[in-house]
Formats: structure tokens, sequence, C-alpha cells
């Protein structure tokens, strides 16, 4: 992380799902995963910065233990980076829902946000069927009360995280647990 950031600190992620904590890990696919309650969270470098994208406006840069960025790019699951991409890279709002958590200051409730306002997400969009439509009434058509089938969707828990808009998925309650300030 370099000198554009206006704060540095290390923290911990945990899914909130039913009143428990799931663990946000790194996992062989380099895809940040939902894991058990038991398990021992990644420990993320997160760096403020004031985000040309936002006019100045306050972003978070997430980087893995091992220095890599967080990014949805190159498919919709979250996933550190395999090459830099840069600073300031893909970033983060944080929106504080509460904190204070347990009596810890140093824990908050938290959702993440992409700076075109999609929400990090422990949904997917799954497809669960067709349904039949009818196509529009044409003079020249072989088949003038024809009908088409169009995909129907549904969102699902997913044990990955990823980038969906509110209308596709809910967004996901986040536990973040400022480890350090560096």
């Amino acid at each position: 992380m370099n000198d554009i950031f206006l704060q540095k600190a290390k923290g911990k992620l945990y899914l909130l799902k039913d009143g428990e904590r799931h663990a946000i890990i790194v996992n062989h696919l380099n895809e940040l995963q939902v894991a058990g309650t038991l398990d021992t969270p990644e420990c993320f470098d997160i760096g403020m910065l004031a985000h040309p994208s936002l006019e100045g406006g306050m972003a978070f840069e997430f980087r893995t233990s091992a220095g890599k960025q967080v990014t949805g790019r190159g498919g919709r699951v979250l996933h550190a980076s395999d090459t830099e991409l840069g600073t300031p890279g893909p970033a983060l709002q944080i929106i504080h829902l509460a904190g204070n958590i347990d009596g810890e200051p140093n824990v908050n409730q938290v959702q993440l946000q992409t700076l075109d306002a999609r929400h990090v997400s422990a949904h997917d969009r799954v497809l669960v069927g067709y349904k039949k439509v009818p196509v529009g009434w044409t003079w020249f058509s072989i088949k003038p009360n024809d009908t088409k089938n169009i995909p129907v969707w549904e969102s699902q828990p997913s044990d990955r995280l990823r980038f969906h808009t509110t209308d596709v998925a809910p967004a996901a309650t986040f536990i973040l647990e400022f480890v350090t300030q560096a």
C-alpha cells in the first residue's frame, strides 16, 4: 500500500448470518469465501483514500494479508487479484450500520458497496426455470399467437461473495473488526 492513503488499518471481516459471525477467508482459488463460525478470518489491509471517482469522497481499498487487491474484475466473485491494478484501484464504500458491537469500540456492523452502487452480497443469481410469455402479434408472422421461453432467475445464498444490485440479491451485513491501525 502506498502513500495515497489517508489512513491505514488491519481488519477482519465476518458475515453476519442468523445472528452468527461467519469468517471471510481467501480460499485456494483466491476467492473471498464465507467459512464457518470457528474458522479464522483473513486479516485485510484496509486503506482509506479520497477517491477521484467520488470527487474526493472517502473509499476504502481492501488487500489480502498477501498484499493482493480485492476486486470483482474478471467475473462477479470477489477475489484477490493476481496482478497489481494500480492505485487508486478497486475500492469500496463502507456503510456504517452500528458501532461498539458487544461493547467493543473497534467492532462495527457494516455493509460494503462499490463505487457504482452495487453491494457485496453472499447470494448468487441462479436460473430456476423458464416461463412462457406471448410473443407480440404481427400480420406477417408464421405463428401469430406464438409464445417464447424466458429465463426465471432467483437469488439464493452462496458461500462466495459477489457484487449485486439490491434488486438482484440482498446486501450482506458484515462485522468489521479493526485489529490494528497503521
